[in-house]
C-alpha cells in the first residue's frame, strides 16, 4: 500500500488510516520520556481506581462474583464448591484471581486482592486507549490525555470493584482488536498468535467471548485465503485453534468440578428464540436495548465510534485491511448483543429489553472510537448527528417493543446505572429524558472539541470521573454487605440443606448457597436432609429459615446440645446450628 494512497485515504476521512501520520522517528531519551508518562499515567489509573473502590471487602452480586471466585479457589489448590444449578461462571478471568487465595484465606482479605488485581488489569485500557488513538492517527502529545480520561468510562472503572469477567473483558477486546490490526497491516506473527490467545481468553472468561472466537477466526481464515502472507495466515489460524480448543477443554474441566450436576441451561432458551420468530424479535430488540444502552452509557461518543465504522465500512475507496477492521468490530459488537439477549431467560425485569452490562466490553473500544473521530475533526457534526439519530431510534425501538412492560416488569435500579444517571432516575426508565441528556452531552463534547483538545479532554474527564464515583456511590458501595462469619469457624465440616442446593423460581436458595459457599473457606460445603441428623464429622449445619418461625424451631431433628444463630445478608435469611464441642482444629 503506498503512502500517496495512505494519504488520500486519510484526506477522505478514514477513521483508521493505513498507516499512522509520517513523523520524525522519537530519540531513544524522547522514547523513553514517553515510557515514562505511560507508565505513570497507567499507575494514576490504578490509584482512581482503588480509590474508588476503598473499603470493598465483600461480594456484591450473588451468585455471579462468588461463582469467579470459588473457581480461582479451586485453581489456587484451595476447596471446590458444588454449584450445580447455577449458571457457569467459566475459569478464565477465576485463572486471574488465583494469586489472592495464595496469599490469604480470610474471605475479605481475598475480596480486596481481588480489587486490586481487577484495577492493575482495568488500568491496562488507558495504555491499549492510548495504542488505539495513535494508531487512528491522533497525534501523541493528545493521544495520552484523551486515553487517560477515556479510561474512567463507567463502563471500564465500576466493574473493577468486584469479581466479574466485565473488570477485564475490555481489555481483552481492545488489546484483540489492535494485535488483529497488527496481524494484517504489519504481517505479525506474534501479533497473530496474541490475537488468536486474547479471543481465546474471552471465551474462558465469558460465553460472550465465544463471539470474539467466531469473528477471528473468520477474519484470520479470511486472510489465509486471500492473502499474500500464507505462512503468517496459517501459523496465526493453526495458533487460534489450539487456543479455541484449549479454552474448550479448560471450560469443560471447570464445569465438570464446580458444576458435577449440571449448570443452569441457557442453551435451551437460545434455540428456542432463534428458531421463533417471536424469538428473533426479542434477540434483535434485546440486541438494539444494549446498544441504546452504552451510546448512553459512553455520552454519545459511543455512538459516534461505531457511525464511523459504518462509513469505513461501506466506503469502498478506504484501505482493505480498514475494512476488514471495521467489518470485524462491528461483528462482534452485533454478536455480543444478539447473542447475549437471544440466551437471556425472560426475568420479568425491565433490564430484558435495555441492559448495558452484555455489551460492556465494547464500550470502551466504541469510546475510543468516538474520541479518535472527534479527534481527527473531520466532518463530526455529521458523525454526532448520525449517532444521535441511532441513539434515539434504539431507544424508540425498545419503547414500541417493550410498550407498558417498562412499567410493569420490576425495574433493578443497577440495571440502569448509566441510563438511569442520564435519566435522572434510579426508580424507573425514563427513555425520553434520558435520549435528551445523552444528545446535550454529545453536543458538549463536540462543541469542547471545537475549541481545542483540552476542552475535549477536560469535558471528558469531568464526565467519566464524576458518573464513575456517582454511580460507585449510589449502586456498589451500599451493596457490599459481608456475609456472617460461621460460628465454630474454621472447624469441622459444613452442611447445608438440600433446599439450598435446589432451584426456585425466586431465587433464594441459590443466593444463600453462594454466600455459605463463599464464606466457608476452609472446606468444600456439604448437603443433606435437615430431616436426619447430621453427617459424621459435620460441625456445622445450615438450614432455612421458615417465613414467620422462630429460628430455634428450625431445625427440630437438632443434636442434643447444638446451638443456633440467626443469619441474613441483603434480605435474605438462614439459620446456622453448630455443635460447640467442635474444635477450630477440626472438629
Amino acid at each position: 500500500m503506498t503512502t500517496s494512497g495512505t494519504e488520500r485515504a486519510g484526506e477522505r476521512g478514514a477513521l483508521v488510516p493505513a498507516r499512522p501520520p509520517a513523523a520524525a522517528p522519537a530519540s531513544p531519551g524522547r522514547s523513553r520520556q514517553v515510557a515514562y508518562w505511560l507508565a505513570a499515567g497507567w499507575a494514576a489509573q490504578v490509584a482512581v481506581r482503588l480509590w474508588l473502590a476503598k473499603d470493598q471487602a465483600a461480594p456484591h452480586f450473588y451468585p455471579d462474583e462468588v461463582g469467579y471466585l470459588m473457581g480461582a479457589r479451586l485453581l489456587a489448590g484451595g476447596p471446590g464448591a458444588d454449584l450445580s444449578g447455577m449458571t457457569f461462571y467459566q475459569g478464565g478471568y477465576s485463572l486471574l484471581l488465583t494469586p489472592a487465595f495464595w496469599l490469604s484465606d480470610d474471605p475479605a482479605v481475598v475480596y480486596g486482592l481481588v480489587v486490586k488485581i481487577g484495577a492493575l488489569v482495568g488500568s491496562l485500557g488507558f495504555l491499549l486507549g492510548y495504542a488505539l488513538l495513535v494508531r487512528c492517527g491522533v497525534q501523541r502529545v493528545h493521544a495520552g490525555p484523551l486515553a487517560w480520561a477515556a479510561a474512567l468510562v463507567p463502563f471500564a472503572v465500576v466493574y473493577n470493584q468486584g469479581a466479574l469477567a466485565d473488570a477485564v473483558l475490555p481489555v481483552l477486546v481492545l488489546g484483540w482488536l489492535l494485535a488483529l490490526d497488527a496481524l494484517l497491516r504489519r504481517h505479525s506473527v506474534p501479533m497473530g498468535v496474541l490475537a488468536g490467545a486474547a479471543a481465546a481468553h474471552a471465551y474462558t472468561a465469558h460465553a460472550r467471548g465465544a463471539v470474539l472466537v467466531v469473528v477471528h477466526l473468520a477474519v484470520v481464515g479470511g486472510y489465509l485465503l486471500r492473502g499474500r502472507h500464507r505462512r503468517v495466515a496459517a501459523i496465526a489460524l493453526a495458533a487460534a485453534l489450539a487456543a479455541a480448543a484449549a479454552a474448550v477443554g479448560f471450560n469443560a474441566w471447570m464445569s465438570a468440578r464446580l458444576y458435577p450436576g449440571g449448570s443452569h441451561d441457557l442453551n435451551t432458551v437460545f434455540w428456542d428464540r432463534m428458531t421463533s420468530l417471536d424469538g428473533q424479535l426479542r434477540a434483535v430488540s434485546g440486541a438494539v436495548g444494549q446498544l441504546w444502552a452504552i451510546i448512553g452509557g459512553t455520552w454519545g461518543l459511543g455512538g459516534v465510534g461505531l457511525v464511523a465504522l459504518v462509513v469505513v465500512l461501506v466506503r469502498r475507496s478506504a484501505p482493505g485491511v480498514d475494512r476488514v477492521l471495521a467489518g470485524a468490530f462491528l461483528a462482534v459488537v452485533a454478536g455480543m448483543g444478539y447473542a447475549s439477549a437471544a440466551a437471556l431467560p425472560d426475568e420479568l425485569r425491565v433490564g430484558n429489553f435495555a441492559y448495558g452490562r452484555y455489551l460492556a466490553p465494547v464500550a470502551l473500544t466504541c469510546l475510543l472510537l468516538g474520541v479518535a473521530a472527534l479527534a481527527r475533526g473531520r466532518r463530526t457534526v455529521p458523525l454526532a448527528v448520525a449517532a444521535a439519530a441511532v441513539f434515539v431510534g434504539s431507544a424508540l425501538w425498545v419503547w414500541l417493543y417493550a410498550g407498558d412492560l417498562l412499567r410493569r416488569y420490576l425495574y433493578i435500579p443497577h440495571d440502569f446505572a448509566e441510563i438511569g444517571l442520564i435519566g435522572a432516575s434510579w426508580t424507573k426508565l425514563n427513555i425520553a429524558p434520558a435520549c435528551l441528556t445523552g444528545c446535550v452531552l454529545l453536543a458538549v463534547l463536540v462543541a469542547a472539541r471545537r475549541i481545542g483538545f483540552q476542552a475535549l479532554f477536560a469535558v471528558l474527564l469531568l464526565v467519566n470521573l464524576s458518573a464513575s464515583l456517582v454511580i460507585t456511590m449510589v449502586h456498589w458501595r451500599p451493596r457490599a454487605q459481608p456475609v456472617p462469619e460461621i460460628p465454630g469457624a474454621p472447624g469441622g465440616r459444613v452442611a447445608a440443606d438440600r433446599y439450598f442446593y435446589e432451584e426456585r423460581d425466586d431465587g433464594q436458595p441459590q443466593l444463600i448457597s453462594a454466600r455459605l459457599a463463599y464464606r466457608v473457606w476452609w472446606t468444600e460445603l456439604e448437603w443433606f436432609d435437615p430431616e436426619q441428623g447430621p453427617p459424621p464429622g459435620v460441625c456445622t449445619v445450615v438450614v432455612k429459615w421458615p417465613v414467620g418461625g422462630f429460628a430455634a424451631d428450625s431445625w427440630p431433628a437438632h443434636p442434643p446440645g447444638w446451638q443456633y444463630r440467626r443469619a441474613q445478608s441483603f434480605g435474605v435469611f438462614w439459620v446456622v446450628w453448630h455443635a460447640p464441642a467442635c474444635s477450630p482444629s477440626g472438629g
